[in-house]
């Protein structure tokens, strides 16, 4: 299983001289893909794809698509974000000015 996500606000994580653990702004339109065995439960899938989103994109930040070979992870996903299943799909082009 997989899902791919959108992002137009991704950070970068990184530990500065004092060890302590930062972020700062990527800039561009990022694409994150996180990729799961066959058999990870759908909840599962969808709380580890929360919890990693946490160190792709900002703080409040919402996916700009969603594309996942699983229905249901893209639905739960999608929900989850306020975004319109119908507008949830990669846009053409996406990521090639970056």
């Amino acid at each position: 299983m997989y899902v791919k996500i959108g992002n137009n606000r991704a950070i970068e994580t990184y530990y500065d001289q004092e060890g302590e653990l930062r972020a700062r702004p990527l800039p561009g339109e990022r694409t994150t893909t996180l990729s799961y065995p066959p058999n990870i439960p759908l909840l599962e899938a969808f709380t580890t794809t929360l919890a990693a989103l946490k160190r792709h994109m900002e703080e409040g930040a919402s996916p700009v698509w969603i594309e996942s070979d699983s229905k249901s992870l893209r639905k739960l996903l999608v929900e989850h974000y306020g975004l319109q299943i119908t507008k949830a799909d990669r846009p053409e082009g996406w990521g090639q000015g970056t």
